[in-house]
């Protein structure tokens, strides 16, 4: 069980399924990320791609903090039931779309373009670089997005076109990504 931690769903608990491939974003690194999100963006009425999404949680707070919409894409069939049980818990199936589909697919057959996108993909996934470029190739961040990818320290990022910004949370990295990088200013 995970506790949403601000805005409309504060402390609503989401319920999760037992898995040693899900790694949640604990706690502190999610305060830490929308905190420090919430000084760049206005999640008022933005649409959001949770990729990866495992427990959703973080298209959750996004949601709790007034997206119109976020799209999630998980290939396990038993996360996305327990992310549209969620959905229907906090009452949002008519802003959360559900994709059971690989990322890279999604991607590479999107032609929607997002205001934020999150990616947590396995700690030792080796298609980083592919994802960038999917991102940035097909044009899938609105002009003011952010790209937000979650990863382990030992990859680095920042060589990569529309990089911006690097947090270190112990062996947890938030890389950000935009085409604006004035937001990180």
């Amino acid at each position: 069980m995970l506790r949403i931690i601000s805005g409309e769903f504060n402390r609503r608990v989401i319920r999760t399924i037992e898995s040693k491939d899900m790694r949640p974003t604990t706690d502190r690194v999610r305060q830490s990320l929308f905190d420090f999100l919430f000084h760049r963006i206005d999640f008022e009425g933005i649409s959001s791609l949770d990729l990866y999404a495992g427990s959703g949680i973080l298209g959750f707070e996004t949601l709790s903090r007034g997206a119109e919409s976020v799209t999630f894409v998980e290939s396990n069939i038993q996360v996305t039931k327990a992310i549209e049980a969620n959905c229907k818990m906090l009452k949002v199936e008519s802003r959360a779309i559900l994709l059971t589909m690989d990322a890279l697919q999604f991607l590479d057959k999107n032609d929607r373009t997002f205001d934020l996108i999150f990616a947590d993909p396995p700690y030792r996934y080796e298609y980083h670089t592919q994802l960038i470029n999917l991102l940035i190739s097909k044009n899938l961040l609105k002009p003011d997005g952010v790209f937000v990818l979650e990863h382990h320290a030992t990859a680095n990022f920042s060589t990569s076109p529309l990089f911006c910004l690097r947090k270190e949370f112990g062996t947890t990295v938030i890389s950000f990504f935009s085409v604006n990088k004035s937001i990180f200013e």
